[in-house]
Parts: structure tokens; sequence; C-alpha cells
């Protein structure tokens, strides 16, 4: 008899463990046919036939971008509005693995408020899109400001510490990519697949 801790342990490998798309589950049913069962088609469905879950950065080619990849970082890039995203890999916290996020505009600088607010706005479109679901399941995600304009940006927002010296740092803030969300959630407004995560707590 094993004991609870052990039990534990083991359900949590079978929960977190990656199963690609043909690769049969304990269910003895495999994503693919799951998802095709509920009925899943289109784009949902592409994305369990590339492995929405894979226990690395999807690669795979998409409709409308360019992914490539250079040592351990993998960048998505979307010509038509000069947007790139940056998901380098950064080795593992708390034993899940641990991926810095950036993302650029090479198509010039947004100058009014108007311009900066379209640009904000196609960025986050492009993630949804095209970025988030490429992320694996149970990694950590983290992101630095690109510019000391964007770190004045975040110790604005209140998103830096103060040493005992009186030396400001910006911290990472970091996330927590968890599963797809489901059509439910979906219809409730949810889109994103992070949450805050907090190093103290050790999730």
């Amino acid at each position: 008899m094993i004991t609870f801790k052990e039990f534990q342990y083991k359900s949590n490998l079978i929960l977190e463990r990656y199963y690609g798309p043909n690769e049969k589950r304990p269910s003895g049913t495999t994503p693919l046919q799951a998802a095709k069962k509920k009925g899943i088609t289109g784009e949902k469905l592409h994305k369990v036939e590339r492995g929405a879950d894979n226990p690395e950065v999807d690669t795979n080619p998409q409709k409308g971008v360019k992914i490539s990849k250079r040592y351990d970082t993998v960048t998505i890039s979307h010509p038509e509005t000069g947007i790139e995203y940056d998901l380098e890999h950064k080795g593992h916290i708390n034993g899940k693995p641990h991926y810095g996020i950036n993302w650029w505009n090479t198509a010039g600088t947004a100058k009014t408020p108007k311009e900066k607010l379209e640009l904000a706005r196609k960025s986050k479109h492009i993630w949804f899109k095209h970025v988030q679901h490429t992320l694996p399941h149970g990694s950590i995600v983290s992101n630095d400001p690109a510019t000391e304009k964007h770190k004045k940006i975040y110790g604005k927002q209140g998103l830096d510490t103060v040493s005992p010296t009186g030396k400001r740092t910006v911290e990472r803030q970091y996330g927590k990519v968890g599963r797809m969300p489901s059509p439910k959630q979906q219809a409730k407004g949810k889109k994103s697949r992070l949450s805050p995560y907090s190093l103290s707590s050790n999730q």
C-alpha cells in the first residue's frame, strides 16, 4: 500500500504528463479521438492535431506568421503588422520549464496615443491567435522590461522593489500556463491560459 504522499506524486505525474495527438491516455482514447468525439472542428481541431500540450514550444507552421528557432529562443513573427514575440527557454522553476517572453514592434514607432493603443490591440490579438497555445502546459512564463523606458513604466505601476540601500529594482512578472480554456470558460470571457504566479508561494 502506498502512502498518501506517494499517491499525490503519482497522480501529479498522470495529470501533468504530455500525451501526443495519437498517444493513448489512461482512459484508452487519444487526445485526437476525444476532440473528434466532442465535435471539435476547424482551428481548434488543428491545434489538437499539432499537439496543443507539447512538452516544448510548438514550432509547427501557422498561417499568417513565421516561426523560427535560434538556440533557446523561438521567435514568432507577424509580417503584416511587424509584431514579433520571443519565447526564450530560461531553465526551470520548481521543476517546471521557464520561458521569458518579450514582444517587439519592428514596423516603426507608435507615436500618438491612438497609434499606441492600436499597437497594443494588435499585439494582444496576435498573442491569443498565434502565441499562447504554442507554450507547453504546466510551464512558468515571465516578462522583463525590454528598455530603460519600460523599466520606468514598470516602476510607476509598482512593479519594482527597493533594496535596503535604496536602489530600485524592477522585478520580473511571472505567470503560470494552464490548459486551453474550455468552451464554457471561453463563453464566460476567459481567453488566456495564463494566471498570476508567485515564486514565494512555491506553487
